[in-house]
């Protein structure tokens, strides 16, 4: 049950980032340098927050990562297909791997000191 809340938890809060974050910042207008700048604040929050969902819930592992960053890789999948940027591909994997990876390896650190 516990588990299950968790992944709940990680597909809203995706969902909230990837609509507010990920997919706004492919839709709106901007020099590349904001945009850059954009990308890379929102990577950063995808990080903490697999980090921190890692350490809540370390039998997950890398699942809870995989469906936090799922939302956003969807929604920036949807606009890919309408507006094709070489950028976002680099960008749609940072979305999709880097939570799960960072996930992963904090619930590790979490097994290993308990």
């Amino acid at each position: 049950m516990k588990n299950t809340i968790g992944i709940l938890i990680a597909l809203v809060l995706g969902g909230i980032i990837g609509f507010f974050g990920v997919f706004l910042s492919v839709f709106a207008d901007g020099a590349m340098g904001e945009r850059l700048a954009t990308v890379g604040i929102i990577i950063l929050i995808y990080l903490v927050l697999g980090a921190v969902s890692g350490l809540l819930w370390p039998d997950l592992k890398w699942i809870i990562g995989l469906m936090l960053g799922l939302p956003g890789a969807i929604q920036l999948l949807y606009y890919m297909v309408k507006e094709f940027n070489i950028l976002y591909i680099p960008y749609f994997l940072a979305i999709l791997i880097l939570p799960g990876l960072i996930s992963n390896l904090t619930s590790k650190a979490r097994r290993k000191a308990s």
